[in-house]
């Protein structure tokens, strides 16, 4: 395993380099990747990127709600706007039990 600094992008960009530049290191990750590719079902593999979809759109869900909180009261759309959010997640929520996610 690699590493590098975070949010340094000649560190990232050094790391690659070497990485590409090496064969068997290429030759070694392609074929650990293949076994483990072996390892999981298609479906399996669709279930993950369902699920790490849907996650990744509930948290957008959850920040667009939490803004929505700290906006200010009198906005005339705010109420509006909430009900909005709060009737998207909660038919997320219900669509995804039907499915048996």
């Amino acid at each position: 395993m690699e590493f590098f600094l975070p949010n340094d992008v000649d560190s990232l960009s050094y790391q690659l380099v070497v990485m590409l530049n090496n064969q068997e290191k290429l030759r070694a990750m392609a074929h650990q990747n293949y076994s483990a590719a072996l390892q999981m079902s298609m479906p399996q593999i669709i279930r993950e990127y369902i699920h790490s979809f849907d996650m990744q759109q509930r948290v957008q869900m959850l920040k667009n709600f939490s803004r929505l909180r700290r906006s200010r009261n009198h906005s005339p759309t705010r109420r509006w706007m909430m009900r909005q959010v709060q009737k998207n997640m909660s038919w997320d929520h219900n669509s995804n039990q039907s499915k048996g996610i």
